[in-house]
């Protein structure tokens, strides 16, 4: 009686991960928020392969649902468990970020391989040919564990290159954090390992009693994930051309990661920089350091033709987050001295600052202000 509630419960589990699957496939592939709708290469860059990515889950799931107490369907469903969720998330952020980066032969054959062997593994599941897999798991079990890790350490890789690059993009960019426009993408980039784990558990401990239990548990966070995702996570701006702002945002990723490939090679000094440029890229700076939103692109507008690229290379060295920073931390500082009786939310303001939340996070990421910086600012305070 208690191995009959048992497989049950399994296959009940079974069934809500399903329906789930379903379900979250068929609302992403048809829902769009509106006007969003309307720009859905840029809004939703991978919404059709998210709702695929759903289905797929759930139509590998139905053999264990079926069988749930086959001993060749057991292996079958620890096995496609810990192959399926490294591939499907590393090709979600290529998809998704369209780099170069991440386009390598390796990845390639990688996912061929493991989509090959998902499917050989599916088909023969339910043709009946469990018994086949049961006869002989372990080596079955060894070579998907083996192709697993190898997956598992391409999604890592890409995972943390990723998240290098966001960062970057971000700081070279924009002189606020609640205008980075990745950021989500930054926070959700180790979600996939969450899934991972607890497929490797299962894997581990063969518990189908822990597989269940994992079933719903990943059923809710599908559900909460596809909840934030039907809302777009870029939003283009009103007066941008539709078409060219989908394209700029990925040429810019694409030459940020060219940046931080090439970093390692060599430094810049003080006397590589054109000094016209230089000084043309700090005076408009200094006079508009205090809009809060003042991105790179705004600053780059207003230097002259010829001095673009070397008023482009230099903010890129010093990192276009610090130097506006530095010169709203120092603003900062001397206001207060200035009015010391001031709330620290007037002073995050006056500075240029989004919000007070700003202000805090540019102090915790600069240490050091450059003193000819600083210098300049005591010329702006009133």
């Amino acid at each position: 009686m208690y191995l009959e509630s048992g497989t049950k419960f399994c296959a009940d589990a079974a069934l809500v991960f399903i329906v789930c699957c379903l379900v979250c496939a068929t609302v992403r592939w048809f829902h769009m928020c509106r006007p969003y709708d309307k720009q859905e290469k840029y809004c939703y860059p991978a919404r059709r392969q998210v709702a695929l990515s759903y289905l797929v889950m759930g139509v590998l799931q139905l053999p264990y649902f079926l069988h749930p107490s086959d001993p060749g369907t057991i292996v079958y469903i620890e096995l496609i468990s810990i192959l399926y969720f490294p591939m499907c998330f590393a090709i979600m952020f290529r998809v998704y970020f369209r780099l170069k980066l991440f386009d390598k032969p390796l990845y390639d054959f990688a996912f061929a391989f493991d989509a090959l062997l998902l499917l050989s593994l599916l088909l023969t599941t339910l043709c009946g040919g469990s018994g086949f897999i049961a006869a002989h798991s372990k080596a079955i079990l060894a070579i998907g564990a083996l192709l697993s890790l190898l997956l598992t350490a391409i999604l890592l890789y890409i995972v943390l290159r990723l998240r290098r690059l966001i960062d970057y993009y971000h700081r070279q960019n924009y002189s606020d954090e609640s205008d980075f426009p990745l950021v989500f993408a930054r926070r959700v980039s180790l979600l996939p390992f969450i899934w991972i784990v607890f497929m490797w558990a299962v894997f581990l401990s063969g518990n189908m009693i822990l597989k269940a239990v994992s079933d719903l548990l990943l059923s809710a966070l599908m559900v909460a994930f596809l909840c934030v995702i039907l809302h777009p996570q870029r939003i283009p701006k009103e007066d941008a051309s539709k078409e060219e702002e989908q394209e700029e945002e990925m040429t810019e990723l694409e030459e940020c990661s060219q940046e931080v490939e090439s970093a390692a090679t060599g430094s810049v000094t003080e006397g590589d920089f054109d000094p016209e440029a230089k000084e043309q890229v700090l005076e408009i700076i200094l006079e508009r350091f205090r809009e809060p939103h003042l991105q790179k692109r705004d600053v780059l507008a207003q230097i002259s033709k010829g001095k673009v690229t070397a008023a482009s290379q230099y903010i890129s060295a010093v990192g276009y987050y610090n130097l506006i920073n530095m010169l709203r931390l120092e603003y900062a500082r001397q206001f207060s001295e200035a009015y010391p009786l001031v709330k620290l939310s007037i002073v995050a303001k006056e500075a240029g600052f989004a919000s007070g939340s700003s202000f805090s996070k540019a102090k915790k990421s600069i240490r050091d202000i450059d003193p000819e910086i600083a210098a300049k600012v005591k010329t702006t305070l009133r």
